[in-house]
């Protein structure tokens, strides 16, 4: 007969312990290795973000061109890049190949975001076409980042995957302020040129007006006989295409009376100057007046309108 095996409360007790003790060790285990993978995949996923990114591709700016560009598209700066093509074209008229470039060679920094363009080949020609040697190359390209990991590329490059493609040339908001800026630059460069043709063309007037000898009442009428002329002239012009030759004549019709005005009213035949003043006044303003303004000339047509009425006043 087999005698009974007497199991006392210590004994439950101890192995109670002895199993919770296997069961902690195992959990702490498991939690060691998670939190081991976890530390290393953040610190995968942080290199990984951190990490220079280098490519290569064609584009084409215009159908006829094509640019090979090169980018670091990572979050951290390359260096040491190197790249290497497969098969190796030769580049710019049989000068050296194109791996040969020191853009290829010895880029030691390459900033993150920064771009390399240049022109690559032109597009047209028994050279280029789906069947050429550069129609299936290969760029190696090998960089480390700043930590010293090195990253190797292979990357496959066909200048010709956009061929015969319909293509629009994009217009970047960078070119419409290039745009604007040259023609802002040229209607500054025209304003500029305007001024200095005004102030000589006012200049030459003053200079070719004449005071004759024989000044007298009936010469200022004459004058002013004149303005009536030329603005009812000047109705039936195209004030857009005559405003230069318009502009010199009421200039020099407001000099002419105004000095006829000084010297008949110095010598005592005119009663009363200030309404002659006026009208030379009027006429240098209108003379200096935008002839293509654009409200189409009504403004100058209107101060016309008022000089040749004066201009009839003072001579009945």
């Amino acid at each position: 007969m087999i005698p009974a095996l007497a199991i006392t409360t210590t004994d439950v007790a101890q192995i109670s312990a002895a199993g919770a003790t296997m069961s902690l060790a195992a959990l702490t285990f498991f939690y060691v290795r998670a939190t081991r993978d976890m530390v290393k995949e953040m610190r995968e996923t942080r290199i990984a973000q951190q990490r220079p990114y280098v490519v290569l591709d064609f584009e084409n700016p215009r159908y006829s061109l094509c640019d090979m560009v090169i980018k670091n598209i990572g979050n951290g700066p390359a260096l040491d890049v190197n790249v290497a093509f497969d098969p190796d074209p030769l580049y710019r008229d049989g000068e050296f190949r194109l791996s040969q470039l020191p853009l290829f060679q010895q880029m030691k920094f390459f900033a993150p975001g920064r771009e390399f363009r240049f022109f690559y080949k032109n597009m047209v020609g028994s050279e280029s076409d789906p069947e050429s040697d550069d129609a299936n190359m290969v760029a190696a390209v090998t960089y480390a980042d700043a930590a010293g990991r090195r990253y190797t590329e292979d990357i496959p490059l066909n200048p010709y995957l956009r061929w015969h493609l319909s293509q629009i040339e994009e217009t970047t908001l960078s070119d419409v302020v290039k745009g604007l800026e040259g023609i802002g630059k040229g209607l500054g460069n025209l304003e500029k040129r305007l001024q200095d043709f005004d102030y000589r063309l006012t200049k030459d007037i003053e200079t070719a007006v004449v005071i004759p000898h024989q000044v007298s009442r009936d010469l200022l009428r004459g004058q002013l006989a004149e303005v009536v002329a030329l603005w009812e002239s000047v109705y039936s012009f195209d004030v857009n295409r005559s405003h230069t030759f318009i502009q010199a004549r009421l200039r020099r019709h407001g000099l002419e009376i105004m000095q006829l005005t000084a010297y008949l009213a110095a010598r005592g035949d005119l009663d009363g100057p200030a309404p002659l003043y006026q009208i030379a006044q009027r006429l240098l303003d209108a003379g200096n007046m935008t002839m293509s303004m654009g409200d189409g000339g009504d403004a100058f047509h209107e101060a016309g309108r008022e000089i040749v009425k004066l201009a009839k006043l003072a001579v009945g």
